[in-house]
Protein backbone atom coordinates (compact mmCIF):
# COMPACT_ATOMS: atom_id res chain seq x y z
CA UNK A 1 0.00 0.00 0.00
CA UNK A 2 2.55 2.40 1.05
CA UNK A 3 4.62 1.83 -2.61
CA UNK A 4 1.20 1.97 -4.03
CA UNK A 5 0.62 5.44 -2.42
CA UNK A 6 4.45 6.51 -3.31
CA UNK A 7 3.68 5.58 -6.54
CA UNK A 8 0.76 7.77 -7.11
CA UNK A 9 2.20 10.96 -5.23
CA UNK A 10 5.27 10.99 -7.77
CA UNK A 11 3.07 10.07 -10.89
CA UNK A 12 0.94 13.77 -9.28
CA UNK A 13 4.28 15.54 -8.95
CA UNK A 14 5.66 14.53 -11.95
CA UNK A 15 2.42 15.54 -13.79
CA UNK A 16 2.27 18.93 -12.26
CA UNK A 17 6.01 19.43 -12.59
CA UNK A 18 6.25 19.17 -16.46
CA UNK A 19 3.11 20.81 -16.70
CA UNK A 20 4.30 23.63 -15.50
CA UNK A 21 7.50 23.61 -17.37
CA UNK A 22 5.26 23.42 -20.56
CA UNK A 23 3.26 26.37 -19.62
CA UNK A 24 6.23 28.24 -19.09
CA UNK A 25 7.73 27.46 -22.55
CA UNK A 26 4.43 28.09 -24.25
CA UNK A 27 4.67 31.20 -23.04
CA UNK A 28 7.83 31.89 -23.78
CA UNK A 29 9.25 29.85 -27.25
CA UNK A 30 7.47 32.95 -29.59
CA UNK A 31 8.93 35.61 -27.39
CA UNK A 32 12.01 34.08 -27.97
CA UNK A 33 11.68 33.56 -31.77
CA UNK A 34 11.34 37.00 -31.89
CA UNK A 35 13.87 38.50 -29.64
CA UNK A 36 16.65 36.11 -30.41
CA UNK A 37 19.43 37.90 -31.79
CA UNK A 38 20.21 37.96 -35.62
CA UNK A 39 23.14 35.61 -36.27
CA UNK A 40 21.80 33.00 -33.60
CA UNK A 41 18.36 33.13 -34.49
CA UNK A 42 18.16 29.44 -35.45
CA UNK A 43 18.89 28.83 -31.95
CA UNK A 44 16.23 30.35 -30.13
CA UNK A 45 15.11 26.86 -27.62
CA UNK A 46 17.71 28.22 -25.51
CA UNK A 47 15.78 31.31 -24.76
CA UNK A 48 12.39 30.03 -24.55
CA UNK A 49 11.68 28.60 -20.73
CA UNK A 50 14.29 32.11 -19.36
CA UNK A 51 12.08 34.29 -21.93
CA UNK A 52 8.28 32.45 -20.78
CA UNK A 53 9.26 33.41 -16.50
CA UNK A 54 9.98 36.80 -17.87
CA UNK A 55 6.52 37.39 -19.79
CA UNK A 56 4.78 36.28 -16.69
CA UNK A 57 5.94 37.81 -14.83
CA UNK A 58 5.95 40.77 -16.49
CA UNK A 59 2.11 40.00 -17.11
CA UNK A 60 1.49 39.83 -13.65
CA UNK A 61 3.81 43.44 -12.83
CA UNK A 62 1.21 44.98 -15.38
CA UNK A 63 -1.84 43.69 -14.64
CA UNK A 64 -1.50 44.86 -10.62
CA UNK A 65 -0.50 48.38 -11.69
CA UNK A 66 -3.15 48.43 -13.67
CA UNK A 67 -5.35 47.45 -10.98
CA UNK A 68 -7.16 43.78 -12.14
CA UNK A 69 -8.82 42.30 -9.33
CA UNK A 70 -5.87 39.38 -9.19
CA UNK A 71 -4.70 36.30 -11.79
CA UNK A 72 -7.94 34.57 -11.15
CA UNK A 73 -9.54 37.09 -13.20
CA UNK A 74 -7.04 37.84 -16.40
CA UNK A 75 -5.13 34.72 -15.52
CA UNK A 76 -6.70 32.74 -18.74
CA UNK A 77 -6.91 35.69 -21.00
CA UNK A 78 -3.43 36.24 -20.54
CA UNK A 79 -3.03 33.15 -22.50
CA UNK A 80 -3.52 34.82 -25.92
CA UNK A 81 -0.42 36.88 -25.37
CA UNK A 82 2.19 33.89 -26.05
CA UNK A 83 -0.19 32.61 -27.95
CA UNK A 84 -0.25 35.76 -30.47
CA UNK A 85 3.56 35.91 -30.02
CA UNK A 86 3.82 32.31 -30.87
CA UNK A 87 2.21 32.66 -34.50
CA UNK A 88 4.27 35.46 -34.82
CA UNK A 89 7.66 33.62 -33.81
CA UNK A 90 6.59 30.56 -36.16
CA UNK A 91 5.43 33.18 -39.17
CA UNK A 92 9.00 34.18 -38.76
CA UNK A 93 10.73 30.75 -38.68
CA UNK A 94 9.10 30.36 -42.02
CA UNK A 95 8.73 26.50 -41.12
CA UNK A 96 11.90 25.77 -39.55
CA UNK A 97 11.34 26.07 -35.94
CA UNK A 98 10.38 22.20 -35.53
CA UNK A 99 13.97 21.19 -37.06
CA UNK A 100 15.47 23.95 -34.67
CA UNK A 101 13.50 22.85 -31.40
CA UNK A 102 14.71 18.86 -32.41
CA UNK A 103 18.39 20.47 -33.02
CA UNK A 104 18.76 21.20 -29.53
CA UNK A 105 16.28 18.09 -27.85
CA UNK A 106 19.25 16.16 -26.43
CA UNK A 107 19.36 19.81 -24.02
CA UNK A 108 15.98 19.24 -23.45
CA UNK A 109 15.89 15.97 -22.09
CA UNK A 110 18.88 16.63 -19.66
CA UNK A 111 16.56 19.64 -18.02
CA UNK A 112 13.38 17.15 -18.36
CA UNK A 113 16.15 14.29 -16.61
CA UNK A 114 17.28 17.27 -13.42
CA UNK A 115 13.41 18.15 -13.19
CA UNK A 116 12.36 14.40 -12.51
CA UNK A 117 14.76 13.89 -10.54
CA UNK A 118 14.53 16.99 -8.09
CA UNK A 119 10.86 16.57 -7.76
CA UNK A 120 11.55 12.29 -6.45
CA UNK A 121 12.44 13.58 -2.64
CA UNK A 122 9.68 16.13 -2.99
CA UNK A 123 6.86 13.99 -3.34
CA UNK A 124 8.28 11.03 -1.29
CA UNK A 125 7.99 13.57 1.42
CA UNK A 126 4.87 14.13 1.16
CA UNK A 127 1.61 12.82 0.87
CA UNK A 128 -0.17 15.29 -1.70
CA UNK A 129 1.01 18.59 -3.12
CA UNK A 130 2.87 20.50 -1.35
CA UNK A 131 6.33 22.70 -0.56
CA UNK A 132 8.96 21.51 1.28
CA UNK A 133 12.33 23.52 2.79
CA UNK A 134 15.49 22.77 4.12
CA UNK A 135 15.23 25.40 6.55
CA UNK A 136 14.13 28.77 5.02
CA UNK A 137 11.25 30.97 5.45
CA UNK A 138 11.43 32.27 1.58
CA UNK A 139 8.99 29.68 0.54
CA UNK A 140 6.15 30.43 3.07
CA UNK A 141 7.34 34.16 1.86
CA UNK A 142 6.85 33.38 -1.83
CA UNK A 143 3.31 31.57 -1.44
CA UNK A 144 1.95 34.27 0.86
CA UNK A 145 2.85 36.61 -2.18
CA UNK A 146 1.08 34.58 -4.47
CA UNK A 147 -1.58 34.58 -3.10
CA UNK A 148 -2.03 38.26 -2.44
CA UNK A 149 -1.42 38.79 -6.23
CA UNK A 150 -3.68 35.48 -7.04
CA UNK A 151 -6.67 37.13 -5.41
CA UNK A 152 -6.73 40.78 -4.80
CA UNK A 153 -6.50 43.67 -6.92
CA UNK A 154 -3.50 46.74 -5.94
CA UNK A 155 -5.87 49.44 -4.09
CA UNK A 156 -8.86 46.68 -3.12
CA UNK A 157 -9.18 47.53 0.39
CA UNK A 158 -11.53 45.18 1.59
CA UNK A 159 -11.57 42.81 4.21
CA UNK A 160 -7.88 41.82 6.26
CA UNK A 161 -5.69 42.13 3.81
CA UNK A 162 -6.66 46.20 3.16
CA UNK A 163 -6.83 47.17 6.67
CA UNK A 164 -4.27 49.79 6.44
CA UNK A 165 -3.64 50.04 10.26
CA UNK A 166 -3.37 46.16 10.59
CA UNK A 167 -0.98 45.69 7.46
CA UNK A 168 1.09 48.83 7.29
CA UNK A 169 5.07 47.94 6.56
CA UNK A 170 7.46 50.71 6.93
CA UNK A 171 7.06 52.31 3.35
CA UNK A 172 4.17 50.96 2.26
CA UNK A 173 0.60 51.01 3.78
CA UNK A 174 -1.16 47.38 2.31
CA UNK A 175 0.39 44.12 1.89
CA UNK A 176 -0.36 44.13 -2.18
CA UNK A 177 2.54 47.07 -2.56
CA UNK A 178 5.37 45.50 0.24
CA UNK A 179 4.72 42.41 -3.07
CA UNK A 180 5.56 44.81 -6.27
CA UNK A 181 7.94 46.76 -4.17
CA UNK A 182 10.38 44.10 -2.59
CA UNK A 183 12.89 41.23 -4.24
CA UNK A 184 9.91 38.09 -3.95
CA UNK A 185 7.59 39.62 -6.80
CA UNK A 186 8.82 37.60 -9.80
CA UNK A 187 8.44 34.19 -7.49
CA UNK A 188 5.04 35.52 -6.31
CA UNK A 189 3.96 36.58 -9.71
CA UNK A 190 5.00 33.19 -10.88
CA UNK A 191 3.41 31.03 -8.56
CA UNK A 192 0.12 33.56 -8.91
CA UNK A 193 -0.36 33.04 -12.25
CA UNK A 194 0.40 29.60 -12.55
CA UNK A 195 -1.92 28.73 -9.39
CA UNK A 196 -4.97 30.43 -11.27
CA UNK A 197 -4.05 28.19 -14.58
CA UNK A 198 -3.57 25.25 -12.94
CA UNK A 199 -6.26 25.68 -10.33
CA UNK A 200 -3.94 24.87 -7.36
CA UNK A 201 -3.11 26.92 -3.85
CA UNK A 202 0.45 28.56 -4.19
CA UNK A 203 1.85 26.58 -1.25
CA UNK A 204 1.22 23.58 -3.78
CA UNK A 205 3.40 24.39 -6.39
CA UNK A 206 5.80 26.88 -4.76
CA UNK A 207 8.24 24.19 -4.12
CA UNK A 208 7.65 22.90 -7.83
CA UNK A 209 8.41 25.89 -9.32
CA UNK A 210 11.64 26.07 -8.10
CA UNK A 211 12.76 23.14 -9.91
CA UNK A 212 11.18 24.47 -13.17
CA UNK A 213 13.47 27.62 -12.84
CA UNK A 214 16.34 25.53 -12.47
CA UNK A 215 15.39 23.23 -15.31
CA UNK A 216 14.55 26.60 -17.57
CA UNK A 217 18.25 27.44 -17.53
CA UNK A 218 19.92 24.32 -18.18
CA UNK A 219 20.02 25.19 -22.20
CA UNK A 220 21.16 28.68 -20.95
CA UNK A 221 24.11 27.05 -19.35
CA UNK A 222 24.73 24.97 -22.51
CA UNK A 223 24.62 28.08 -24.81
CA UNK A 224 27.36 29.69 -22.65
CA UNK A 225 29.60 26.51 -22.76
CA UNK A 226 29.18 26.49 -26.67
CA UNK A 227 28.98 30.00 -27.85
CA UNK A 228 31.16 31.74 -24.86
CA UNK A 229 33.77 29.45 -23.61
CA UNK A 230 33.83 27.72 -27.63
CA UNK A 231 33.31 24.26 -26.05
CA UNK A 232 31.96 21.39 -28.71
CA UNK A 233 28.48 20.00 -28.22
CA UNK A 234 29.36 16.69 -26.49
CA UNK A 235 31.37 19.05 -23.55
CA UNK A 236 28.61 22.04 -23.64
CA UNK A 237 26.25 19.08 -22.87
CA UNK A 238 28.60 18.11 -19.95
CA UNK A 239 28.64 21.44 -18.44
CA UNK A 240 25.03 21.65 -18.80
CA UNK A 241 24.80 18.42 -16.99
CA UNK A 242 26.63 19.40 -14.31
CA UNK A 243 24.60 22.30 -13.79
CA UNK A 244 21.43 20.87 -13.62
CA UNK A 245 22.69 17.93 -10.98
CA UNK A 246 24.65 19.88 -9.00
CA UNK A 247 24.07 18.85 -5.27
CA UNK A 248 24.77 22.66 -4.64
CA UNK A 249 22.19 24.05 -7.39
CA UNK A 250 20.04 21.27 -5.64
CA UNK A 251 20.27 23.00 -2.03
CA UNK A 252 19.22 25.86 -3.61
CA UNK A 253 16.27 24.10 -4.72
CA UNK A 254 15.75 22.55 -1.51
CA UNK A 255 15.57 26.13 0.31
CA UNK A 256 13.39 27.54 -2.44
CA UNK A 257 15.69 30.13 -3.69
CA UNK A 258 13.77 31.44 -6.29
CA UNK A 259 15.77 34.62 -6.49
CA UNK A 260 19.20 33.43 -7.02
CA UNK A 261 17.91 30.79 -9.59
CA UNK A 262 16.21 33.07 -11.77
CA UNK A 263 19.27 35.76 -11.27
CA UNK A 264 21.44 33.25 -12.67
CA UNK A 265 20.23 32.74 -16.50
CA UNK A 266 19.74 36.61 -16.57
CA UNK A 267 23.69 37.26 -15.86
CA UNK A 268 24.44 34.37 -17.88
CA UNK A 269 22.71 36.29 -21.23
CA UNK A 270 23.86 39.71 -19.89
CA UNK A 271 27.33 38.35 -20.15
CA UNK A 272 27.20 36.63 -23.61
CA UNK A 273 25.42 39.62 -25.27
CA UNK A 274 28.85 42.03 -23.86
CA UNK A 275 31.50 39.21 -24.93
CA UNK A 276 29.83 38.86 -28.05
CA UNK A 277 29.68 41.95 -29.30
CA UNK A 278 33.61 42.44 -28.41
CA UNK A 279 34.25 39.49 -30.20
CA UNK A 280 32.71 40.73 -33.32
CA UNK A 281 31.88 44.30 -34.82
CA UNK A 282 28.30 44.29 -35.45
CA UNK A 283 26.58 46.00 -37.72
CA UNK A 284 23.96 48.67 -36.26
CA UNK A 285 21.22 46.18 -37.08
CA UNK A 286 22.83 43.14 -35.51
CA UNK A 287 23.59 45.51 -32.30
CA UNK A 288 20.45 46.34 -32.00
CA UNK A 289 18.77 42.85 -32.73
CA UNK A 290 20.33 42.26 -29.02
CA UNK A 291 17.91 44.97 -27.48
CA UNK A 292 15.17 42.16 -27.24
CA UNK A 293 17.64 39.66 -25.33
CA UNK A 294 19.04 42.23 -23.05
CA UNK A 295 15.38 43.42 -22.46
CA UNK A 296 14.80 40.13 -20.91
CA UNK A 297 17.91 39.78 -18.50
CA UNK A 298 17.40 43.08 -17.25
CA UNK A 299 13.73 41.85 -16.97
Amino acid sequence: MRGERLALTLLLYLAVAFGLLAHVVFWGAGLAMLVMPRPWRRFWPILAAVAGLVLQSTVVWCAAYADLPGTRSYGWPSEVIPLVLLLAGLRRRHGRAAAELRRLAGIGLIAAAALAAMVWPLARAAKTLTTASLGSCDAADFAGGGRVLMEFARHDRSGFLGLTEVVRVLSVDNVFDFWLRMNHFTAAALIALNGAIFQLAPYQITGLLVTVILAAAVPVVFWMARALMGYGPWASAGVAALYAFSPLLWYAVYHAAMGQLLAAPGIALITWAGVAGWRRPLTFRQGASFAGLLAISYA
